[in-house]
């Protein structure tokens, strides 16, 4: 006669089972400065930041949220909840939260010289907003689903939504916004560089969303893998615009943009380009390797000159590849010399 599971046992694989979820726990944030520039340390635990400008310039107020503790190196003491306020900042200020789901807000902020805020693996939130930056803006997410918002309002639903309006960001000679692997979104609104804005995605879908920008050179790169990529641009002006993606059935759309070179190369997959009241002096369009890519000309275009190559559909739409289009690093390798000599 076989043996019956005990009573016991049973009641304690049910208890296993109904198990509450782990709560996310608040991480601890480090703040130092050395000479003139400023460190923002977190943990791998889920840090929420705010950072504003204080009332005295090279003046922070350094504020964690949700449980979030805020301490000045070699003290012993955590900021109250009104936040850490540090003063005599004329260098660089470095803003690293570590792996976690973290959340970064810095809006109403100057800065003299750079900023740069990177937050590791973990599905991490950044928004930029109401600030101007002297150097470059510099934005690196890492692994996970990332989400990075430059002169855009946070949503009501962010514990970090404090403005209910979208504000403008300059981000002095460049903004770069370095998107880790996982779907990831990046919308870049109401900004400015005098050298570059540039967008890159990593693994994964991702959706860039870029309006109302001006710059010298504007690069958008989707991410690599099959996964499909959204691009949309709205607004711009810049002396070249750069916009590239990588294989899966990816989407581009220029609306209302200016541009005295534009250039388009589309990875591999069934690829999708739509321009409506874009004027570029040129233009290079390429659908890439697949087999039904189609260009929509949505009207109002002004395109001096035009070289449209590796389009499907609609059926006839490509001009004689007079001119090879040139690889995406090519592309770039180029601009840069474009980019030194403005910032002279």
């Amino acid at each position: 006669m076989s043996r019956q599971p005990s009573r016991r046992l049973f009641s304690r694989s049910l208890a296993i089972e109904s198990l509450e979820p782990k709560q996310m726990l608040a991480g601890d944030v480090t703040v130092s400065q050395v000479g003139a520039n400023l460190f923002i340390q977190g943990d791998d635990l889920a840090n929420q930041l705010v950072i504003t400008s204080g009332e005295a310039t090279g003046s922070y107020l350094i504020r964690g949220l949700e449980g979030t503790t805020v301490t000045l190196e070699g003290s012993s003491t955590p900021a109250p909840e009104t936040g850490l306020v540090v003063t005599g900042v004329r260098g660089f200020v470095n803003v690293n939260t570590g792996d976690g789901d973290d959340e970064v807000t810095i809006e109403d902020a100057k800065f003299r010289l750079g900023l740069t805020v990177a937050t590791g693996e973990g599905n991490d939130d950044v928004v930029v907003q109401d600030t101007k930056v002297g150097g470059a803006l510099s934005i690196l997410t890492g692994a996970g689903d990332d989400s990075v918002q430059v002169g855009v309002a946070a949503t009501s639903e962010s514990a970090l939504a404090t403005t209910a309006s979208a504000a403008s960001v300059q981000g002095g000679f460049a903004i770069d916004i370095l998107l880790g692997d996982g779907a990831d979104t990046a919308d870049v609104h109401n900004a400015s560089a005098i050298g570059s804005i540039v967008v890159g995605g990593g693994l994964g879908p991702d959706q860039i969303d870029v309006s109302d920008v001006r710059t010298a050179a504007l690069i958008l790169r989707g991410g690599d893998g099959d996964a499909a990529d959204e691009i949309d641009v709205a607004r711009a002006k810049a002396f070249a615009a750069v916009i590239g993606t990588g294989a899966g059935a990816d989407r581009v759309g220029i609306v209302d943009s200016a541009f005295t070179s534009l250039n388009v190369a589309l990875g591999s997959g069934d690829d999708d380009l739509s321009l409506q009241k874009v004027k570029a002096r040129v233009a290079v369009l390429a659908g890439g390797e697949g087999a039904g890519d189609e260009y929509t000309d949505a009207g109002e275009n002004s395109l001096s000159r035009v070289v449209i190559t590796g389009f499907e559909l609609p059926e006839g739409v490509n001009t004689p590849a007079r001119n090879a289009f040139p690889r995406f690093a090519d592309l770039l390798s180029g601009l840069s010399g474009v980019i030194s000599r403005l910032l002279r």
